[in-house]
């Protein structure tokens, strides 16, 4: 995307990346209108024109050069968290695979052994987005040449989550109001309100309602385009804006941090305080302290999305209709109905047992004639 700054004479300057130099210098083009509006244009034609000048003649580049040019000109159309991904897999496997092979001298022999020492490190389901990339990559720069064509993608791998007992829930639990109030609340929001991580940490004092003991969730944090820093973004979808029942241990606990919370805090009116964020936590730095403290504790590998699918499985043992626990959870009800499918072994072999007493057929026995 252009960068435009309005200039002292009053004109605008739009600012466009076009690529780097053979010293690995970042090279720019300008263009100057009168207003903001015609500069925006201007800068979109040139962008069009640039994205033209890379993507021809591209088969004698390098492959580690061409990517680089790839995923600039793809800038804008990819989700931020699209983009970020797509220079994870460039730097930490593309580039190193790859090294100095042009882009021409790519086969599909090169494509597939990719495929196979890959799926020796690395997942089905990885290897498949990997195969894709470079699928897009090739073919904007060799067409119907490119060595992708023909060749099968990795099967789809099925995730299926650990989806935590009673029992390990409330271990999860006391281990992490063992670290803190705000650690604790984490665990609980999420376990016990069903809530996503980045709906989590978007929270804001001002989203609980304490009269009506209901939490609003209607922001999500999401990494952006630029870096591998979260920020306030609008939630998955619009059945994720919702307004969720707070149990009552929960609300207590909320109660107690915002005290403390605002003990703490001067210089501010009670507008500023309550847009404060209620879990003031990096998510980075608590994500990787909850995955130590589960393997620490010797807990199977279960993420802090499986404590979702416990909220989810909750629901369901205790018989609470589909649509409620759909809009509680932000999701659609075949999105519900596949969450379902991952209840335990136990679960489901009550259901099995009540299934079969429904449709017993209650006769005498019968005897040989």
């Amino acid at each position: 995307m252009a960068y435009i700054r309005k200039n002292k004479s009053g004109t605008y300057t739009a600012t466009v990346y076009v690529g780097r130099d053979a010293n690995d210098k970042m090279l720019r083009e300008y263009v100057t209108r009168p207003t903001w509006h015609e500069c925006r244009e201007a800068a979109r034609e040139l962008e069009a024109e640039i994205a033209a000048r890379s993507l021809t003649n591209l088969a004698g580049l390098r492959m580690s050069d061409y990517m680089d040019r790839w995923i600039e000109v793809n800038r804008g159309i990819l989700a931020p968290s699209t983009f970020q991904t797509y220079k994870i897999y460039i730097r930490v496997h593309f580039r190193p695979y790859f090294k100095r092979l042009r882009v021409r001298d790519i086969t599909d022999m090169h494509i597939k052994q990719y495929i196979s020492d890959k799926l020796e490190t690395h997942s089905s389901t990885t290897v498949r987005k990997h195969f894709f990339t470079l699928s897009k990559m090739l073919r904007d720069a060799l067409k119907h040449k490119s060595p992708c064509i023909g060749i099968k993608a990795p099967p789809m791998g099925s995730y299926k989550p650990i989806v935590p007992t009673e029992k390990e829930f409330e271990q999860i639990h006391n281990l992490f109001r063992a670290i803190g109030p705000e650690e604790e609340a984490v665990i609980l929001l999420a376990g016990l309100c069903g809530l996503r991580r980045g709906e989590i940490f978007a929270l804001k004092w001002d989203d609980v309602s304490w009269a009506e003991e209901k939490i609003r969730v209607d922001e999500a944090m999401a990494v952006q385009e630029e870096s591998s820093i979260f920020a306030l973004k609008d939630p998955k979808s619009v059945n994720s804006v919702r307004q969720v029942p707070i149990p009552e241990y929960l609300l207590e606990l909320l109660r107690d941090l915002q005290k403390e919370r605002f003990k703490k805090v001067e210089g501010l009116k009670d507008g500023e305080l309550q847009t404060m964020h209620i879990i003031p936590l990096n998510i980075y730095t608590f994500t990787t302290l909850y995955r130590e403290t589960i393997e620490a504790a010797g807990l199977p590998r279960i993420r802090l999305h499986d404590l979702r699918h416990y909220h989810a499985s909750l629901l369901y043992k205790h018989n609470v209709p589909d649509h409620y626990a759909a809009e509680q959870l932000g999701h659609d009800i075949w999105v519900l109905k596949k969450i379902y499918q991952h209840l335990g072994l136990e679960e489901k072999k009550e259901l099995d047992d009540k299934v079969k007493s429904i449709f017993s057929v209650r006769t005498e026995k019968r005897t040989d004639l």
